[in-house]
């Protein structure tokens, strides 16, 4: 009983050891607790290291191994295939959005394996971060940037000025039907931090929830491909959130992740058929929403009319003093 009691403390000491040992940075005290991804997952982050997988019982541990400057960390995680003294390592930049939004980019050349899929970034027992921090962070495809938000307590982000209108719309399914006419609505002005699909008018399920409502959660504009980049909380998905791409009127919706094949014409690939997935066009139903920019309309038509009334007066005076 002793000895195996014995046993039992060492066991727990030295997995104490371990632990201790694999990391020697710290994350941000913003970022302790769970979040969700848009690829339905769960991540646990605590001072030191984060799990994550499909739920906390199977997750994977990666460990805070050196902060690069404010925002940017090397992260390693002691899933190799090859020995337990050799580890993969990343490099990882955290930008806090709000006290429930985060946004992750991943400055290392290959995404790493995060939720299941084999791990495809540096190996060994050391590494150089100069080897790993190798993208600009406005640099980074779309389908290297992972938002985390906590899940119920959203704070939504103020959805893109582009999309701020009453839209109509027509909407094309993975089977390529029409499935919604132009007399479907799209409100992005009742309320500035959600798209509002009116459902009773387009029964299709662009959004899977009796509200047809999805949250702005993180946005970022392309320059290069000319289109906006719109991550929406869908609490009805399989993967919490959806992605859409937005430009010069069209758009594509796509469960779980942005993929950087997705375009406003194409939902990108691959597709999980379990999720949906649509081709937008829309058309604006009123020029911006009620209240944006009523207070310069009123000062441009007031400017015109004392304009009128000034010239109106100027030649009332030169007809009189003549």
């Amino acid at each position: 009983m002793a000895q195996a009691n014995y046993l039992m403390l060492t066991a727990l000491l030295v997995g104490t050891l371990i632990n201790f040992t694999l990391s020697t940075c710290t994350f941000p005290s913003s970022l302790h607790g769970k979040w969700m991804s848009p690829d339905g997952a769960v991540s646990q982050f605590s001072s030191d290291s984060y799990s994550q997988g499909e739920d906390l019982k199977n997750a994977v541990y990666n460990y805070c191994e050196e902060q690069v400057d404010d925002d940017t960390y090397v992260v390693k995680t002691n899933w190799s295939t090859t020995t337990e003294l050799e580890y993969e390592y990343y490099c990882l930049n955290l930008k806090k959005l709000s006290s429930t939004r985060y946004e992750a980019r991943f400055l290392t050349n290959q995404m790493p394996g995060l939720f299941g899929d084999p791990p495809q970034y540096h190996i060994g027992t050391t590494y150089n971060k100069s080897e790993l921090c190798v993208r600009n962070i406005n640099e980074v495809p779309v389908d290297m940037i992972v938002v985390y938000w906590k899940k119920g307590e959203n704070d939504y982000a103020v959805c893109p000025d582009e999309l701020r209108n009453v839209w109509s719309y027509t909407a094309t399914d993975n089977s390529v039907r029409t499935s919604c006419d132009n007399t479907s609505r799209l409100d992005v002005c009742s309320d500035k931090t959600q798209l509002h699909f009116d459902l009773s008018k387009c029964p299709s399920k662009i959004v899977s929830s009796t509200s047809g409502k999805m949250g702005c959660l993180a946005m970022w504009y392309n320059d290069q491909k000319n289109v906006q980049y719109l991550v929406l909380e869908n609490k009805a998905l399989s993967t919490g959130a959806a992605c859409m791409v937005y430009s010069s009127g069209k758009a594509s919706i796509r469960g779980g992740l942005c993929r950087n094949n997705q375009s406003p014409t194409n939902v990108g690939d691959p597709v999980n058929v379990k999720d949906n997935n649509y081709l937008l066009s829309l058309t604006k139903v009123t020029d911006s929403c009620p209240g944006d920019g009523s207070s310069s309309a009123v000062n441009l038509s007031s400017l015109s009319l004392l304009h009128y009334v000034s010239i109106v007066m100027t030649l009332l005076h030169s007809v009189m003093t003549k």
